[in-house]
């Protein structure tokens, strides 16, 4: 049976935001699947 399940990751720093999505297969194994950064220039404080 093809049961994926997906992980979704969120970092909010001072400097950047960070995004992720990874999927995990039957197996147990993980996939990166979508990383994205944004810089940002009004720091989060």
């Amino acid at each position: 049976m093809n049961n994926k399940q997906h992980i979704v990751a969120l970092e909010i720093g001072s400097s950047k935001i960070v995004g992720a999505i990874a999927e995990k297969n039957d197996n147990g194994v993980l996939t990166s699947r979508f990383l994205e950064t944004e810089e940002l220039s009004n720091c989060v404080r």
